[in-house]
């Protein structure tokens, strides 16, 4: 073996054949990450690891090749993401011979176990600069996380924000402003034999403009472990999501589920056209970010007020029972539905629990009621089947456009013909003096085939733009890219959907109160001739007595940053020859 020099970097390294396995001290100045085949070939300079404000890590990497090295930067987000940029290769004789590529993007580094080592060495040395000596200080971790701490405004000043593209929609109203970051809570805990703190924080942009009804705070949170007398950051997960009104964010809470396992509850109460709506949540932590498993949202005029309880009398259970107290006080009439859950291995699913006193006098002081809540009965989610459509069935939706909160078009939609392979709506605007009509044709699962216009335009989409995916369960998600063709003009964008059930929910809207089904689509809308991608997000509410959803929440968002939110419910109906229901 022959001893070379790399005279540009100032290092002695050693060539080795290719039959050779790297020794751990073969190329001064960088650390060896593993022994084995792939992660001894694999080396970084410790020294050059940098961590900036948004949390990106910077380092300089050496890989070992068959033909001799190459050395090159790179970055990780300490998360899910790691990209290597162009560098140079060299022979094993250490002569310079040509350019190392960058990679074409940045890469989900978990599944791959050599590069998943490299990057968790380097972010063990970043976080070494980000310790809390002594005692737990949580002005000094807001300034280790996000930045400068202000005590006239007790937050700390985050400059260039930048959310991960696969956040929430309403994330990417941070992307690229500044935000001045409180802390929401802050809680020691013991997890094992491991003392651990957990900071959650909540960000509001500077511009205020994320102070309207819909939107809310960009939420986070830092788990420290203390190590000796020193707190080290465990895991960084600044980007939780966007939740909250008027800019304000939920009822947060640190709860103990069990033995070892800690998480986060959610409670929000909110008011819109005079009925309230009441939200819990429970979350637990995951690498890069979090997980819902529990989620109870009821509506009603007469809610009052919501909390959780855990049932935590069996120290060695691990997932507490759960029980959802809702309050409500009818013009001084007051009672309380309970709502219990159990954990099913992967989510709390609400129980069947037996009656009780408050439930029953709420229910009967209700029966009357044009907006009853149901005493803890529920639409199931347990294989929805596809529905079966009768002529004649009719709905009337109007639309409300959250910007402004004005009511916007009413369209009535009524089925004139349903065979077991497809069925045709007719669509009239209700809003419009000419009434004209559209035809739509449907697979039975309300999946949109194509669009016909009165002047012979219209829409064709292959496949079928996939909605639903029946049976419907729990949990069931699904995914697919539709071809939009204009029959004209010749014209086609794509679409790509992906759908999951979140379970079910008791849900309001003007034609009544119904137990329904609730899902949520993230949409992505290429339309390459204008070189314009539209995302999009829209939960809705699917009732399976009435065959189709009564309820829609949507935004999109185009690249220009122009922005559409709005409400789509059902106002009317009537099914195959019944009586218009038009609700109370």
């Amino acid at each position: 073996m022959k001893k070379i020099a790399y005279s540009s970097l100032g290092l002695l390294l050693v060539a080795c054949s290719q039959s050779d396995q790297p020794k751990p001290d073969q190329f001064p100045g960088f650390v060896q990450i593993g022994t084995d085949k792939q992660t001894s070939r694999l080396f970084v300079d410790l020294d050059s690891v940098k961590r900036d404000a948004n949390g990106s890590v910077t380092f300089k990497q050496l890989r070992v090749l068959d033909t001799g090295y190459a050395i090159h930067d790179a970055v990780t987000n300490c998360r899910d993401t790691y990209k290597g940029f162009a560098g140079t290769q060299f022979t094993k004789e250490g002569a310079s011979e040509a350019n190392y590529p960058a990679d074409a993007g940045f890469t989900a580094y978990r599944d791959q176990p050599a590069l998943s080592a490299l990057v968790n060495k380097v972010c063990e040395k970043a976080d070494e600069s980000r310790m809390i000596v002594g005692a737990f200080d949580d002005i000094k971790a807001l300034e280790l996380v996000y930045g400068p701490y202000h005590p006239e405004l007790k937050a700390a000043y985050w400059t260039n924000i930048n959310p991960p593209a696969n956040l929430s929609q309403s994330a990417s109203d941070f992307s690229g402003k500044d935000g001045i970051v409180k802390i929401v809570f802050s809680e020691e805990y013991q997890q094992g034999n491991d003392t651990k703190h957990i900071v959650f924080t909540q960000t509001q942009l500077t511009d205020g403009s994320n102070d309207c009804h819909p939107c809310g705070p960009l939420l986070g949170a830092i788990i420290f472990v203390r190590v000796g007398d020193k707190w080290r950051i465990e895991s960084d997960n600044r980007y939780l999501d966007v939740m909250g009104v008027y800019g304000a964010p939920p009822e947060l809470n640190w709860v103990n589920l069990g033995k070892n396992i800690h998480a986060i509850s959610a409670k929000i109460t909110d008011m819109h056209q005079g009925v309230i709506s009441a939200y819990m949540g429970i979350y637990t932590l995951k690498e890069g970010g979090w997980e819902q498993i529990l989620e109870s949202l009821d509506e009603s005029e007469t809610i009052s007020d919501l909390h959780l309880k855990l049932d935590n009398s069996n120290p060695e259970q691990n997932y507490a029972e759960a029980t959802v107290v809702i309050d409500f006080d009818d013009e001084g009439k007051k009672s309380v539905i309970e709502k219990k859950y159990s954990f099913n291995g992967t989510r709390y699913q609400l129980k069947n629990p037996a009656p009780n006193t408050a439930t029953d006098q709420h229910a009967a002081a209700n029966s009357n009621s044009s907006n009853p809540i149901p005493n803890n009965s529920t639409t199931t989610t347990d294989q929805i089947p596809i529905p079966s459509h009768v002529v004649g069935d009719t709905y009337i939706t109007e639309v409300i456009n959250l910007v402004d909160g004005k009511p916007g078009a009413k369209t009535e939609r009524k089925v004139v013909y349903a065979d077991a392979t497809k069925m045709v709506v007719e669509s009239k605007s209700l809003s419009s003096k000419k009434g004209t009509v559209r035809v739509l044709d449907y697979t039975p699962e309300w999946n949109l085939i194509r669009s016909r216009n009165p002047d012979g335009s219209g829409l064709d989409y292959t496949p079928p733009l996939k909605y639903y995916d029946f049976p419907l369960s729990t949990g069931k998600k699904w995914q697919q890219t539709t071809v939009e063709t204009d029959i004209k003009t010749g014209a086609k964008r794509t679409h790509t959907l992906s759908s999951e059930v979140l379970g079910s929910e008791t849900v309001t809207v003007p034609a009544g109160t119904f137990n329904a089904i609730k899902l949520i689509t993230k949409s992505e809308l290429v339309d390459v001739s204008k070189d314009e991608t539209t995302f999009g997000s829209d939960t809705s509410w699917y009732v399976p007595e009435l065959r189709r959803s009564v309820k829609s929440e949507t935004a999109s968002r185009k690249q220009d940053g122009t922005e559409d939110k709005q409400i789509i419910q059902l106002i009317e109906y009537k099914l195959g020859n019944e009586e218009i229901n038009a609700g109370d």
